[in-house]
Protein backbone atom coordinates (compact mmCIF):
# COMPACT_ATOMS: atom_id res chain seq x y z
CA UNK A 1 0.00 0.00 0.00
CA UNK A 2 1.51 3.71 -0.90
CA UNK A 3 1.90 6.01 1.63
CA UNK A 4 -1.41 7.86 -1.02
CA UNK A 5 -3.22 5.23 -0.71
CA UNK A 6 -3.24 4.66 3.15
CA UNK A 7 -3.40 8.44 3.45
CA UNK A 8 -6.65 8.44 1.91
CA UNK A 9 -8.19 4.91 3.49
CA UNK A 10 -7.07 7.27 6.90
CA UNK A 11 -9.19 9.75 5.38
CA UNK A 12 -12.36 8.03 4.38
CA UNK A 13 -12.07 6.53 7.82
CA UNK A 14 -11.99 9.77 9.75
CA UNK A 15 -14.91 10.71 7.33
CA UNK A 16 -16.84 8.17 8.18
CA UNK A 17 -16.69 8.34 11.86
CA UNK A 18 -17.54 12.25 11.35
CA UNK A 19 -20.46 11.53 9.34
CA UNK A 20 -21.47 8.89 11.89
CA UNK A 21 -21.46 11.73 14.45
CA UNK A 22 -22.93 13.94 12.90
CA UNK A 23 -26.11 11.51 12.26
CA UNK A 24 -25.93 10.32 15.81
CA UNK A 25 -26.43 13.79 17.14
CA UNK A 26 -29.12 14.73 14.32
CA UNK A 27 -31.30 11.74 14.84
CA UNK A 28 -31.06 12.71 18.83
CA UNK A 29 -32.16 16.32 18.03
CA UNK A 30 -34.54 15.45 16.08
CA UNK A 31 -36.08 13.01 18.69
CA UNK A 32 -35.72 15.39 21.34
CA UNK A 33 -37.01 18.07 19.42
CA UNK A 34 -40.26 15.67 18.26
CA UNK A 35 -40.61 14.64 21.69
CA UNK A 36 -40.98 18.27 23.31
CA UNK A 37 -43.33 19.06 20.24
CA UNK A 38 -46.01 15.47 20.96
CA UNK A 39 -45.83 16.20 25.15
CA UNK A 40 -46.19 19.91 24.68
CA UNK A 41 -49.19 19.49 22.49
CA UNK A 42 -50.62 16.82 25.31
CA UNK A 43 -50.28 19.48 27.85
CA UNK A 44 -52.06 22.27 25.81
CA UNK A 45 -54.88 19.50 25.36
CA UNK A 46 -54.82 18.56 29.16
CA UNK A 47 -54.86 22.72 30.14
CA UNK A 48 -57.80 23.24 27.91
CA UNK A 49 -59.44 20.47 29.28
CA UNK A 50 -58.77 21.74 32.62
CA UNK A 51 -60.00 25.37 31.66
CA UNK A 52 -63.93 23.56 29.93
CA UNK A 53 -63.86 22.22 33.16
CA UNK A 54 -63.53 18.76 31.27
CA UNK A 55 -61.61 17.44 34.79
CA UNK A 56 -61.25 13.99 33.70
CA UNK A 57 -59.96 14.85 30.60
CA UNK A 58 -57.33 16.98 32.03
CA UNK A 59 -56.36 14.88 34.91
CA UNK A 60 -55.29 11.93 31.87
CA UNK A 61 -53.58 14.09 29.74
CA UNK A 62 -51.60 16.15 32.46
CA UNK A 63 -50.56 12.16 34.29
CA UNK A 64 -48.92 11.59 31.01
CA UNK A 65 -47.56 14.93 30.82
CA UNK A 66 -46.36 14.89 34.35
CA UNK A 67 -45.25 11.81 33.72
CA UNK A 68 -42.42 12.75 31.43
CA UNK A 69 -42.15 16.60 33.05
CA UNK A 70 -42.46 16.10 36.55
CA UNK A 71 -41.26 19.42 37.26
CA UNK A 72 -43.59 21.69 35.40
CA UNK A 73 -45.10 23.74 37.88
CA UNK A 74 -47.64 25.04 35.89
CA UNK A 75 -49.00 21.59 34.58
CA UNK A 76 -48.36 20.51 38.01
CA UNK A 77 -50.97 23.11 39.60
CA UNK A 78 -53.31 22.71 36.66
CA UNK A 79 -53.30 18.56 37.91
CA UNK A 80 -53.69 19.78 41.55
CA UNK A 81 -56.83 21.59 40.78
CA UNK A 82 -58.66 18.91 38.30
CA UNK A 83 -57.59 15.89 39.94
CA UNK A 84 -60.00 16.11 43.07
CA UNK A 85 -62.54 17.32 40.50
CA UNK A 86 -62.94 13.93 39.09
CA UNK A 87 -66.25 12.49 40.16
CA UNK A 88 -65.83 8.59 39.65
CA UNK A 89 -67.59 6.44 42.70
CA UNK A 90 -65.01 5.16 45.30
CA UNK A 91 -62.42 7.53 43.64
CA UNK A 92 -61.80 10.29 46.18
CA UNK A 93 -59.37 8.27 48.47
CA UNK A 94 -56.81 7.97 45.53
CA UNK A 95 -58.02 10.97 44.19
CA UNK A 96 -56.57 13.03 47.33
CA UNK A 97 -53.29 10.63 47.67
CA UNK A 98 -52.50 11.86 44.04
CA UNK A 99 -52.90 15.87 44.47
CA UNK A 100 -50.85 14.92 48.36
CA UNK A 101 -48.08 13.51 45.61
CA UNK A 102 -48.46 16.55 43.21
CA UNK A 103 -48.38 19.19 46.57
CA UNK A 104 -45.21 17.83 47.93
CA UNK A 105 -43.37 17.90 44.91
CA UNK A 106 -44.48 21.21 43.65
CA UNK A 107 -43.83 22.24 47.07
CA UNK A 108 -40.25 20.72 46.75
CA UNK A 109 -39.69 23.20 43.27
CA UNK A 110 -41.62 26.26 45.43
CA UNK A 111 -40.21 26.03 49.15
CA UNK A 112 -41.10 29.56 49.95
CA UNK A 113 -45.00 28.95 48.92
CA UNK A 114 -46.59 28.46 52.58
CA UNK A 115 -50.46 28.61 50.75
CA UNK A 116 -49.54 25.14 49.11
CA UNK A 117 -48.10 24.28 52.64
CA UNK A 118 -51.18 25.26 54.19
CA UNK A 119 -53.12 23.08 51.40
CA UNK A 120 -51.24 20.05 51.95
CA UNK A 121 -51.76 19.77 55.51
CA UNK A 122 -55.54 20.59 54.77
CA UNK A 123 -55.71 17.64 52.64
CA UNK A 124 -54.00 15.14 54.53
CA UNK A 125 -56.55 15.70 57.36
CA UNK A 126 -59.15 15.49 54.92
CA UNK A 127 -58.30 11.70 53.98
CA UNK A 128 -56.88 11.14 58.05
CA UNK A 129 -53.16 10.87 56.67
CA UNK A 130 -53.06 12.99 60.09
CA UNK A 131 -48.63 11.04 60.38
CA UNK A 132 -48.34 13.06 56.96
CA UNK A 133 -50.19 16.33 58.34
CA UNK A 134 -47.90 16.45 61.59
CA UNK A 135 -44.73 16.15 59.16
CA UNK A 136 -46.03 18.55 56.52
CA UNK A 137 -46.82 20.97 59.68
CA UNK A 138 -43.30 20.63 61.08
CA UNK A 139 -41.99 20.78 57.47
CA UNK A 140 -43.72 24.30 57.54
CA UNK A 141 -43.18 25.54 60.90
CA UNK A 142 -39.51 25.17 59.56
CA UNK A 143 -40.17 28.08 56.79
CA UNK A 144 -42.63 29.83 58.81
CA UNK A 145 -42.09 29.46 62.69
CA UNK A 146 -45.28 30.66 64.40
CA UNK A 147 -47.34 30.17 61.79
CA UNK A 148 -50.99 29.48 63.90
CA UNK A 149 -52.38 26.87 60.98
CA UNK A 150 -49.50 24.82 61.30
CA UNK A 151 -49.46 24.35 65.22
CA UNK A 152 -53.44 24.17 65.29
CA UNK A 153 -53.14 21.19 62.58
CA UNK A 154 -50.18 19.35 64.71
CA UNK A 155 -52.71 19.75 67.89
CA UNK A 156 -55.25 18.61 66.33
CA UNK A 157 -53.93 15.33 64.36
CA UNK A 158 -51.57 14.63 67.20
CA UNK A 159 -54.98 14.45 69.60
CA UNK A 160 -56.44 11.94 66.57
CA UNK A 161 -53.43 10.04 67.28
CA UNK A 162 -54.51 10.20 70.70
CA UNK A 163 -50.55 11.37 71.44
CA UNK A 164 -52.30 13.70 74.19
CA UNK A 165 -48.44 15.09 75.64
CA UNK A 166 -47.61 16.32 72.14
CA UNK A 167 -51.34 17.73 71.56
CA UNK A 168 -51.72 19.19 74.74
CA UNK A 169 -47.88 20.94 74.46
CA UNK A 170 -49.30 21.79 70.72
CA UNK A 171 -52.45 23.29 71.80
CA UNK A 172 -50.64 25.62 74.70
CA UNK A 173 -48.43 26.72 71.86
CA UNK A 174 -51.29 27.45 69.65
CA UNK A 175 -53.30 29.34 72.39
CA UNK A 176 -50.40 31.08 73.02
CA UNK A 177 -50.24 32.19 69.77
CA UNK A 178 -53.89 33.17 69.61
CA UNK A 179 -55.50 33.86 72.92
CA UNK A 180 -58.96 34.39 71.39
CA UNK A 181 -58.96 30.95 69.17
CA UNK A 182 -61.91 28.86 71.51
CA UNK A 183 -60.59 25.65 69.40
CA UNK A 184 -57.25 26.32 70.75
CA UNK A 185 -58.54 26.26 74.27
CA UNK A 186 -61.10 23.76 73.44
CA UNK A 187 -58.04 21.48 72.54
CA UNK A 188 -55.71 21.94 75.45
CA UNK A 189 -59.03 21.01 77.62
CA UNK A 190 -59.68 17.83 75.70
CA UNK A 191 -55.90 17.15 76.17
CA UNK A 192 -55.83 17.51 79.59
CA UNK A 193 -58.81 15.56 80.21
CA UNK A 194 -57.63 12.55 78.48
CA UNK A 195 -53.92 12.85 80.93
CA UNK A 196 -56.32 13.31 83.33
CA UNK A 197 -53.71 16.30 84.33
CA UNK A 198 -56.08 18.78 87.21
CA UNK A 199 -57.41 22.16 85.29
CA UNK A 200 -54.55 25.28 86.15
Amino acid sequence: MTLLSLRNWKLAIWASCALVVVLGTSAFLYRHVHKQHVYAHIKAEGMAAAQAGDYQLAVAKLREYLAVYLDDQEALRAYIHARPLVHVPGDHVRAAKDTVFALRHLITLEKDSLADRHALIKLCQSIDLDAEAIDAASELLAVAPGDKEAIAAQAVSMGRLKNWNAALSSARRWAEVDPSDIDASMTEFIAMHELQTPEA
